[in-house]
């Protein structure tokens, strides 16, 4: 099952090497982080969040309310 950060990516029509080049780290890493999201601090689901075109963003908002009470 992909992560909703793969699904994310996917609807923003971004290359896992986009995703890497935006958290300025590795494509390995960035790999780590996409099958397990739920590692990404504030700061890199900031800057995912401007690199996303707005159905990737649809994507990652539906996982952060997850978080609401």
């Amino acid at each position: 099952m992909k992560s909703w950060l793969e699904e994310a990516r996917k609807k923003s029509n971004l290359s896992p090497e986009d995703c890497a080049s935006a958290l300025r780290c590795s494509k390995n890493t960035y790999d780590s982080r996409e099958n397990t999201p739920g590692k990404l601090n504030l700061d890199e689901i900031r800057v995912l969040h401007r690199t996303f075109n707005r159905d990737g963003r649809k994507v990652l908002w539906a996982a952060l309310k997850e978080f609401s009470p």
